[in-house]
């Protein structure tokens, strides 16, 4: 059973994964790789091997289907946004000075890359289409930052049947 609730900022992280639809697994039996983190070694001092959230959504090509860690979600920022139909979304980004040439950008890492550089999307279309890009690479950057609850209010840190049902 999930040992709490988890993700690191709170609310924004909590509506990160209702936004990609996630559960919270801890003990785990897919077959994860091991990640080399400090978290994966805190949790195996307190018993658990790992934990992983499974993605209930694709908002990357790939990502679906699958429980990840942390470090995973991270590795996905390299992956195609893609459409809920599965079709990678093209976006073209304008730059900051008049002479600077338009970007095609198909990934979380060189949207943020070249967004926290001051580029942007001109035309309206790429300004929709850029939606898929806050909704993808926001969602993978929290989830990426994903850590166990510190505190529970579940006896035992584990919610029963009577508490699921109660909610």
């Amino acid at each position: 059973m999930v040992k709490g609730l988890l993700l690191g900022g709170g609310a924004i992280g909590a509506a990160a994964a209702l936004a990609t639809g996630v559960a919270i697994s801890s003990n785990h039996q897919d077959s994860v790789a091991p990640a080399e983190t400090e978290i994966a070694a805190s949790l195996q001092a307190n018993g658990l091997r790992e934990f992983c959230i499974r993605s209930n959504f694709d908002l990357v090509e790939g990502m679906a289907g699958q429980c990840l860690t942390p470090p995973q979600f991270g590795e996905f920022r390299r992956r195609p946004v893609i459409d809920p139909n599965g079709g990678e979304v093209d976006l073209s980004l304008t730059g900051p000075g008049p002479s600077d040439p338009s970007k095609p950008v198909n990934n979380c890492a060189d949207y943020d890359a070249l967004t926290a550089k001051g580029w942007f999307a001109l035309s309206n279309a790429d300004m929709r289409r850029e939606g898929y890009f806050k909704r993808a690479c926001g969602a993978l950057s929290w989830l990426a930052k994903a850590r166990p609850a510190a505190k529970t209010y579940f006896a035992n840190g584990a919610a029963n049947d009577a508490d699921i049902a109660s909610m």
